[in-house]
Formats: C-alpha cells, structure tokens, sequence
C-alpha cells in the first residue's frame, strides 16, 4: 500500500476553513528534489506567478543536511513519531512546523488558485490555468503523470505533433502545460534544463 511506502499529505491552502493554512507571503516553503519532473513542474510555476519571493524554494540535499533535517521535523510534526521517507515535493507551513501537502497536483492548483500570478511574473500578469483552456490542461497533465510512473511511455508523439501547428502546447499562450511537458522531458533526458523557461526549451 503507497502509504506504507510515500505519505500522502493532502492540505489544501486556503480550503475547508478551521486548519488555518491560508496564503501569507513568507509563512511556506517547498521542499523539492532537484531535477525530478515534479520538482521542476513546482519551481517553474512558482517562478512564472512570480512567487519566487513569497515562497521559499528548498533543495532537499541528503541525510543529515540541514533541509532534510528541517523537513523531517515537519513530518514528525505532522504524524506523531513519524519516522518513514520523506516525500516531495512538500509544501511547509513554517508558523505551525507542519506539511500542508505533498501532492503535487494540489500544491501546484494552490499555487494558482490561491497566491495568484504576480505582476512580476515572466508572462506577465497571465494565468497558467485559464478556465476555457483548462480540460485541455487536466488530460495532459493526467498523461504526463502517467508517463512518469510507467518508464517508456508519454504523449510525446502528442506533443511534437501539437508543437508542429502552435508555438505552445495548446495553441496561442504559455500555459500549465507547458510546464507539465518540458518538465517531463527535462527529467527524461529529452531536453536540457535550459534556466527554468519551459517556452524557450519546448522552442529548440
């Protein structure tokens, strides 16, 4: 059973109120694991809302380091004498020392729906999930999920054909997934990780 092996942390920011996990700039950090596909679908959104200053970005090193440390305390804090692996991404609430989540499709709507873009954003003030582009973005990301936990297979086919017609995965503007895909082919090796800018790599 996954939870014996991974914990899955289901939080939401902002939702079911009484928790009190609500957006303030400075209170969250997320925990990621460098060049993992996950980890780079979470960086690359919270660097085109233009988040990067109001979350902290956590590299989690190995045992022992500070990070990982830091992390397994807010396990600990979550579960009472947790002591399994460390799953992330995980999104931290730095007030009450608990992780919010470690799904990786909520952190990612939170981020969105939540915080909201900043004006400071790459795209400027857009939207990663815009509403009539959105069942568009939810079948991708389904796909890219599954290609990641079934070595060998992915939309890839899908893709460079979509890419054949449009300058971005779904059509005319830089969207969720965008980031899905290069991220995806970043972590398989089918792209180099090019600063973070998922529509300067999914252009070459």
């Amino acid at each position: 059973m996954r939870e014996a092996v991974e914990p899955v942390v289901r939080e939401r920011i902002g939702v079911a109120g009484g928790h009190g996990f609500y957006p303030a700039p400075h209170r969250y950090a997320l925990y990621l694991t460098p060049r993992r596909a996950d980890a780079l679908r979470v960086a690359v959104t919270v660097r085109l809302l233009g988040l990067a200053e109001t979350l902290a970005l956590v590299p989690l090193d190995g045992p022992g380091s500070p990070a990982y440390e830091s992390l397994r305390r807010s396990y600990e804090a979550t579960r009472r004498h947790y002591a399994g692996p460390l799953a992330v991404p995980a999104l931290c609430d730095r007030w009450t020392g608990r992780v919010v989540s470690n799904h990786t499709p909520d952190i990612l709507r939170d981020l969105h729906g939540r915080f909201g873009p900043g004006e400071s954003a790459e795209c400027g003030a857009c939207a990663l999930r815009p509403a009539a582009l959105g069942a568009g973005t939810d079948r991708l990301e389904a796909a890219w999920d599954f290609a990641g936990a079934v070595p060998g297979t992915g939309p890839l086919d899908a893709l460079a054909a979509r890419l054949r017609h449009a300058p971005y995965v779904l059509g005319e503007r830089l969207t969720a997934a965008d980031v899905d895909a290069w991220s995806a082919l970043v972590a398989l090796g089918a792209l180099p990780e090019t600063g973070g800018a998922p529509h300067q790599a999914l252009a070459t």
